[in-house]
């Protein structure tokens, strides 16, 4: 079995607030002591004095964190939009249905004038020189295409609401990444300003020590080279922790003049996963697998598109195109003036117009070498591909799921190791206070193994951080919460 570190779920886990003594504020602004000769602030002054000069600082958990990011990230909008608009698509597919419509007016002068075929005798003299002719038609096509085109457009929806959600989870994941980053670069932050602390105080005792002729001036330099070293590792720690808050706010979408305090905690417990053979089974929620799937059923649809070029159309037509006329001849009819009052009286119309049904059989589909014939093959060659990039991408994620495995284990026994040198710092830091009690060490022995128990918690934290990661991308692989992962139940693949 694989132990992890998590209690609950993840999010419940690594969003809690712990008041341990791992448990960390941090706060968007830092304060770097000037240290050259005088003794530093601790790190909790340093804390504290960030917090003062706040202005109504913004707190923020990681999960708050999550869902500012959600809300304000430009391209999850995006995509929102882009969903909203394949969703109006599918909601409306019926829409093939609908008969396409149009109206026309037509107002002709023909070459030949009327008047020309009335017979000598005759006195009409309201014979129109302009032809109207008004028409509406309807039409409506019926093939298999249609219904292709249905499926395709509701896959087009699907597609887009897993995109959406890849997106989401995507972000989510790169949110907690950078929040318990900087939560590590806090705690870096602080170790480096210790560190340059117990270099002030070394520099003190040696400046005394010189005084008192009891050193040379090189090692009076020394130490005040150590000194401007850690201070260099404070700066460096500083903007580090800076940059990375910067980018944070970036990815969150609040302004970056905006004072934030991350709560949260490195801190967490361990827990059982299930056994390897039984998460390789739920590789089929890997969003990557997903998308695949996807694309093997679109093209699954052009294919069928293809062959259903070979198909019978069906064609529904529809017209009414009166005409406006006036002076009747016999069995002709003649234009009517369309500028006379006469045009509102409907005995002076004409019905024209049609309603028909057309078959249209096409035959080149048949024939292997004709156009319709050579996309039916490539529709097939297509549909093969999609399904060998299917099976590829199950063996990757196969993979990487064994290697993130493999690091969870390892890391696992890594913080057992750490926890052991915390231990063992931590009895080394009570010896030294011990013997500088009893006049057999000095304080700078016991800064040391101040520094040496910091260290290794810091190691800790680091190897708590990586394993909080693994989880975090074992969740994305897996498309599911750690909480809910045992509970799971393997997903039927039919493409494996």
């Amino acid at each position: 079995m694989i132990r992890v570190l998590a209690s609950q779920g993840l999010r419940s886990v690594l969003s809690a607030v712990l008041p341990t003594a791992l448990g960390l504020v941090v706060v968007g602004t830092l304060a770097v002591p000037q240290v050259a000769t005088a003794q530093t602030g601790s790190a909790s002054a340093v804390q504290g004095e960030s917090l003062t000069n706040a202005e109504s600082p913004l707190p923020l958990s990681v999960e708050a964190a999550v869902v500012l990011a959600l809300d304000n990230n430009l391209d999850i909008r995006s995509e929102e939009l882009d969903l909203l608009k394949r969703f109006r698509a599918e909601s409306r597919a019926w829409n093939v249905f609908i008969p396409e419509l149009s109206a026309s007016a037509t107002l002709a002068r023909p070459h030949q004038n009327p008047r020309d075929n009335l017979p000598a005798s005759s006195d009409e003299d309201d014979v129109g020189r302009w032809v109207l002719r008004p028409q509406l038609e309807a039409e409506l096509i019926l093939n298999l295409r249609v219904f292709q085109g249905i499926r395709a457009v509701r896959l087009d929806y699907e597609t887009g609401r897993i995109s959406l959600e890849i997106a989401q989870a995507r972000l989510e994941l790169e949110v907690r990444k950078a929040f318990y980053d900087i939560l590590l670069q806090w705690e870096q932050y602080l170790l480096a300003e210790q560190r340059l602390d117990s270099a002030v105080r070394r520099y003190e005792d040696a400046q005394i020590n010189f005084d008192n002729g009891l050193i040379d001036e090189l090692s009076l330099l020394q130490t005040q080279v150590a000194v401007e070293a850690a201070r260099a590792r404070v700066l460096g720690a500083e903007a580090g922790y800076d940059n990375s808050l910067l980018g944070f706010k970036q990815v969150l979408g609040i302004p970056r003049g905006t004072a934030i305090v991350l709560e949260g905690s490195l801190e967490s417990s361990i827990v059982e996963l299930p056994e390897t053979e039984t998460l390789m089974q739920l590789v089929g929620r890997n969003p990557n697998i997903r998308l695949r799937r996807q694309a093997v059923a679109g093209s699954e649809i052009a294919l069928a598109d293809s062959r259903a070029q070979r198909y019978p159309t069906l064609r529904l037509g529809y017209t009414e195109s009166p005409e406006f006329s006036s002076v009747s001849l016999g069995p002709q009819s003649l234009p009517g003036n369309p500028f006379s009052g006469e045009v509102a009286d409907t005995g002076n119309w004409d019905r024209g117009g049609q309603f028909s049904i057309t078959m249209i059989v096409p035959l080149s589909g048949f024939i292997p070498v004709s156009r319709p014939g050579t996309a039916i093959q490539n529709a097939r060659t297509d549909l093969e591909k999609a399904r060998l990039g299917l099976q590829d991408a199950h063996r990757q994620v196969e993979t990487q799921l064994a290697s993130l495995l493999r690091g969870i284990e390892t890391t696992v026994r890594t913080i057992e190791v750490q926890e052991l040198s915390v231990r063992l710092a931590g009895r080394a830091l009570e010896l030294a206070q011990e013997s500088y009690d009893a006049g057999l060490r000095t304080l700078n022995e016991v800064r040391d193994a101040e520094i040496d128990l910091d260290e290794a918690q810091l190691d800790l934290l680091e190897q708590r951080k990586r394993y909080i990661e693994l989880l975090l991308d074992l969740e994305f692989q897996l498309g599911t919460e750690l909480y809910d992962l045992t509970r799971l139940q393997p997903v039927e693949d039919d493409e494996r």
